[in-house]
């Protein structure tokens, strides 16, 4: 399923108006707008008909099948729809690629996507905890993907647990991790490189919170269905837009910032030790809210771009460097970024503003107790290892005595 990297979900919830409206917007399946509200939707939506988008109505059925309920996400290459599938009797999301305007847009990636998630939804394998790719079909020379409907992402639980002012339960953070592990145990098996693992792209399979603002009493709930021992709750490993397979690598650049591996960042070859880092990384972020490596420069206003990404990718490697000890300089010289990323003197062109603490302490300043934030290091640390070679793999990792009696 598309992720929120990809998209931002809507977050329309007025009172409904009036029914006669075309337009589904938002996440609750049967909610119409009208009036001013529906206005700004219209336009919203147009502009997005304008640029090459599919533009949808009500209760439209697609391909004999797909009766359109709700957009559920928007991206710049796609829009993703709640619909229902009147074959398989269960709700869908399709995500629906945009018209290219400019013949020479390449499309290869989509092509590339369609054909690694044909290829793992095929496998038989039903402890694989990925989302399922059911269909593909064209409307109006629009690609649509069909995907099976999933719920909330795990970046939906790391903004409610921080608006709420409490950690995480650790129980639930492994759980995350125990499920993330088993779907990148399944992409590495068969040869796949997810390159893009970050909160946004893990899912759980049911909803666990209310749509909207929350009251005391959805808090309540929510904490009870999470701490109940007898709930189950399952997560899945999604979003293959970027994914790869191991022998058909292609792009230098992968992985959103915060969760990027410092081979990427020097440009050095990659396989699925990559997706080890990330996951190292998230797993920091679950147990703590904060992001491990997040780089600004001295001056907090200037944002990334194309011309000063190095600078970036420097700031990161000093972050890495605080955190973890020092990064092989015998084995950075062999990155074709090493030129532009450290001075004739072999230091770095840029550093972060101030020291960084080790992992351990990190965890301690950010709340957790000794003991877990002992238990987490021992976990983290070979995931975090600057060299490739030494992360163990994800069939490894879910023998780590920090995963037991989840």
């Amino acid at each position: 399923m598309a992720s929120s990297s990809d998209f931002q979900e809507e977050d329309f919830h007025e009172e409904q108006e009036d029914e006669s409206s075309p337009y589904f917007f938002g996440t609750e399946p049967g909610k119409t707008y009208s009036g001013d509200k529906m206005d700004q939707l219209d336009k919203l939506y147009r502009s997005d008909f304008d640029e090459g988008h599919l533009l949808l109505h009500q209760n439209m059925v697609l391909s004999h099948r797909y009766q359109i309920k709700t957009m559920i996400g928007r991206g710049t290459f796609c829009l993703v729809w709640l619909a229902y599938d009147y074959l398989r009797c269960e709700n869908v999301a399709i995500k629906i690629l945009k018209k290219a305007f400019d013949s020479n847009q390449d499309d290869s990636q989509f092509e590339d996507e369609l054909v690694l998630n044909s290829y793992l939804s095929a496998i038989d394998d039903p402890t694989k905890h990925i989302t399922l790719f059911h269909d593909v079909f064209y409307y109006e020379d629009h690609c649509c993907l069909v995907f099976e409907l999933v719920s909330q992402n795990i970046l939906t639980f790391i903004n409610y647990f921080d608006d709420n002012y409490v950690p995480i339960p650790l129980k639930l953070v492994k759980k995350i991790v125990l499920d993330t592990l088993k779907g990148l145990d399944f992409m590495h098996k068969h040869g796949t490189i997810h390159t893009d693992l970050k909160p946004e792209n893990v899912f759980a399979e049911r909803p666990i919170f209310p749509y909207g603002p929350f009251s005391e009493d959805d808090n309540r709930e929510v904490f009870n269905c999470l701490e109940d021992d007898e709930s189950t709750i399952n997560f899945k490993l999604g979003d293959f837009g970027n994914s790869c397979f191991v022998d058909e690598i292609m792009n230098d650049l992968i992985q959103t910032r915060q969760y990027r591996s410092p081979e990427v960042l020097l440009g050095l070859p990659y396989d699925c030790s990559a997706d080890i880092w990330s996951l190292g990384c998230m797993t920091f972020e679950l147990a703590t809210r904060h992001h491990l490596f997040d780089p600004v420069l001295p001056d907090p206003d200037v944002e990334e771009t194309s011309k000063n990404r190095d600078l970036f990718d420097a700031v990161q490697l000093s972050m890495m460097e605080y955190v973890l000890g020092t990064i092989p300089r015998d084995w950075a010289k062999n990155g074709k970024f090493y030129p532009e990323l450290y001075n004739r003197h072999g230091g770095l062109i840029a550093t972060y503003k101030k020291q960084l603490p080790c992992l351990y302490n990190l965890l301690i300043k950010y709340g957790l107790t000794e003991q877990d934030a002992e238990e987490l290091t021992e976990f983290l640390k070979p995931l975090l290892s600057i060299i490739p070679k030494n992360r163990p793999s994800a069939e490894k990792i879910l023998e780590s005595p920090w995963l037991y009696f989840v």
